[in-house]
């Protein structure tokens, strides 16, 4: 990897981490329900440096949690 973790993490966004997801999982259905109560969830994107495994681990975490990066919210 040439970029460091901090390059890489400025010009991540909601589409880049989609598709590296999708990349590695395939597809997925999602109900337009989840997608209208996404904003109601008391949650947030969450997002780790794994430096051993040089990867990212996004999950959701309670809000306020802080993690290593966080990614803009909408």
């Amino acid at each position: 990897m040439t970029e460091s973790n901090e390059d890489i993490f400025k010009t991540m966004n909601a589409t880049k981490v989609l598709v590296a997801i999708l990349n590695k999982i395939g597809s997925i259905e999602i109900p337009s329900k989840d997608f209208i109560d996404a904003n109601k969830e008391d949650s947030q994107l969450s997002v780790t440096y794994n430096s051993e495994n040089l990867s990212f681990e996004f999950k959701l975490d309670t809000l306020g949690y802080q993690s290593d990066y966080e990614l803009a919210n909408d």
